[in-house]
């Protein structure tokens, strides 16, 4: 889907703005690469990105550039994408929309590939964000006071997530009442069925 989706972008946008840049479609070994490098920058922090590809600097090397050219990844992270901007099907008023189909995709994956032991727990958490979005939400009392509000469950011991929900705000007309029973509810829905007004399409979060 990332291979696929990105290169699709990169086409759509490089025919209606022509750049002197040079594009080549990306490839699924040079897409896991990119998740790899993103992943490993998580971890190994510099002060900027493209310090990861400096030889130059005595205090510190990475066999980042090994792995991958900075330009090319600099151009599969402009053109990183998710879904199709064109696609008529997709629902536009889902302020999630263009990542839904992947998290959705993540959704079954968590499930399918382990099974919680019986024990886990419900809380929110906060994507560290700052920038402008119409659902960001500012939390004084948590650690991360500024981000997207992800409601969680997981495994009590291992802290494996296996069901999720992203907060996007209130939707217009629906109350929120009782909103913590209903967010536990839907997210062991998996596990146990209890009789809820809402589903997942209808949740008012969502």
């Amino acid at each position: 889907m990332l291979v696929t989706e990105t290169n699709r972008y990169a086409e759509q946008t490089r025919g209606q703005t022509p750049t002197n840049s040079k594009w080549n479609p990306v490839s699924k070994t040079e897409m896991k690469t990119f998740v790899g490098l993103c992943l490993a920058f998580g971890i190994l922090k510099l002060p900027a990105r493209r310090d990861f590809w400096r030889q130059t600097k005595w205090l510190y090397q990475t066999n980042v550039p090994k792995a991958m050219a900075r330009d090319h990844f600099d151009m599969i992270w402009r053109y990183l994408h998710l879904q199709d901007n064109m696609d008529p099907a997709v629902d536009k008023t889902d302020k999630l929309w263009k990542i839904r189909q992947w998290m959705d995709l993540l959704l079954v994956r968590f499930q399918a590939l382990y099974e919680v032991n019986g024990f886990v727990t419900v809380d929110e958490s906060m994507v560290k964000y700052k920038g402008r979005l119409g659902f960001r939400q500012y939390l004084p009392m948590k650690p991360v006071k500024w981000g997207i509000k992800v409601w969680v469950m997981v495994e009590s011991k291992t802290g494996y997530v296996t069901h999720f929900q992203v907060y996007t705000g209130a939707i217009q007309g629906k109350t929120e009442k009782d909103l913590a029973h209903w967010i536990v509810l839907d997210l062991v829905t998996p596990y146990y069925r209890p009789t809820c007004p809402y589903t997942w399409t209808t949740f008012p979060p969502v």
